[in-house]
């Protein structure tokens, strides 16, 4: 069996890959070890999970010290910044580097950027950050014949693994993780032999975010996502019982955002609209985000409103409290699985900036996007292309004034359980989430097997 290497350096990549059983197919087919990132110089990680729980056959750590990974940031977000100078997505991607380091140091990175100094700057800073022995030495030692790296396309790995593979010439490709992966990020110190991503929309950013060649990209859908083309026996009955809804009642899933910002008022509206009769039939379950920060602008703590068509989703409930009452601030992995249950409970969603947006098109679900203008000033995420163009080429609702809430919310409520609306929904997802008609494991597997043949002949 051929032997293949799979760097992981992120809890997301643990949930969407691993838990995900996307390496299935792969570990029958070659020799697979997974390595995870270890770090002895910080007490933050990239992998908080331990690798031992997640039944691996065969697994290994390389130490990558963070302030590595911190340097080829700089590098990266020079790159992005000048790759992306003129294109629409420019002024949203500069707002968060000048939100992560200030006005005056992004201007620095600007000149940097300029065409003519670029390549300069670029020669001589890889120059200078060199090989990570480590890393290079744990390579060589396994002599792999294909290394796969799924990814936010940056993180501890990434730029070390496209040099040491390029001069070692291994094979490598590169698996798009979230949905603003290839709008976002800019590989510097070369780019993969192939680049995995979800559907002809996010291929299309890449070549013109990323500069990377059209013909190195293959889109073969979302590993995360393979959960919602599997059957599932469990019954309506359980479903509800599940969630704690009521019998009789058409299920509307508010899935919210990272900000929390004005939450509870946006969840007070509906509640309102179902009491007075304007949604009749109707019950909201509310799904925090999963990285969603404190109470934000306007925002009461959920458990603190007496609702009475509102409740929230059980399984987010304990997330929820410890992060309002105690103050955590660690990412929580929600399972998909969860989610796959209750999207086939709900009949319908309504979300701010959002992937369930997309996950409820891939469903058939209908669907609205609600993000007031008067609440989005300091929100950088507004103009990101993924999701603008996301809005442009589905069918989705889209409210962004409060007073036409209810009017918008009536739409959506008439959309449900209209055929034509779910499959016109589903055929839009096509573009977003490519449907091979295989599992992403075994798609992964022949892009895999054709990328080392090719690099063998």
């Amino acid at each position: 069996m051929k032997k293949a290497l799979v760097f992981i350096d992120m809890d997301a990549v643990v949930r969407n890959f691993v838990h995900s059983g996307a390496f299935q197919a792969l570990e029958r087919r070659y020799d697979v070890t997974y390595v995870f990132h270890s770090d002895t110089t910080s007490e933050k990680k990239g992998v908080y999970t331990d690798p031992a729980t997640l039944g691996l056959a065969q697994m290994e750590t390389v130490e990558v010290p963070r302030k590595r990974m911190g340097m080829w940031w700089w590098l990266v977000t020079i790159n992005a910044l000048r790759l992306q100078r003129g294109k629409r997505n420019y002024e949203p991607r500069r707002n968060y580097v000048v939100n992560a380091i200030g006005e005056k140091r992004t201007r620095i990175l600007d000149i940097l950027a300029l065409p003519f100094v670029f390549p300069f700057f670029r020669f001589a800073y890889t120059r200078y950050m060199g090989t990570h022995q480590p890393l290079d030495e744990f390579i060589a030692r396994h002599q792999p014949d294909v290394i796969v790296h799924p990814s936010v396309l940056g993180g501890y790995f990434m730029n070390d693994l496209l040099q040491i593979c390029q001069r070692r010439k291994i094979p490598f490709i590169a698996l798009m993780n979230s949905w603003d992966n290839p709008s976002a990020k800019a590989m510097s110190s070369g780019y993969p032999d192939r680049l995995v991503v979800w559907g002809e929309h996010s291929k299309n950013l890449a070549t013109e975010y990323m500069g990377i060649a059209g013909d190195r990209v293959r889109a073969i859908g979302a590993a995360q996502f393979q959960v919602y083309r599997r059957p599932t026996d469990t019954s309506e009955r359980a479903l509800r019982d599940e969630f704690g809804v009521p019998d009789g009642k058409r299920i509307v899933l508010y899935a919210g955002n990272g900000s929390g910002n004005y939450e509870t008022v946006y969840l007070k509206m509906m509640d309102d609209m179902i009491e007075s009769g304007e949604a009749p039939d109707v019950h909201v379950v509310y799904r925090p985000h999963p990285w969603r920060r404190g109470l934000g602008i306007e925002e009461q703590d959920f458990f603190a409103v007496p609702w009475k068509h509102i409740s929230m989703d059980p399984s987010m409930a304990d997330f929820y409290r410890q992060r309002i009452v105690d103050g955590k601030s660690s990412m929580y992995l929600a399972d998909y699985n969860v989610m796959n249950r209750l999207l086939r409970l709900a009949s319908a969603v309504v979300s701010p900036l959002s992937t369930v947006l997309l996950e409820s098109v891939l469903n058939g679900k209908p669907a609205m996007m609600f993000y007031p203008l008067s609440n989005q000033s300091n929100d950088h995420n507004l103009g990101l292309v993924h999701f603008n163009d996301f809005i442009a080429k589905t069918s989705i609702l889209k409210c962004d004034a409060q007073d036409d809430f209810p009017a918008r919310f009536g739409e959506l409520i008439a959309q449900i359980g209209d055929p034509c609306v779910a499959d016109r929904l589903r055929d839009e997802s096509r573009y977003f989430v490519a449907d091979t008609g295989k599992e992403y494991g075994e798609s992964l597997v022949d892009v895999i097997d054709d990328t080392v043949a090719e690099q063998a002949a």
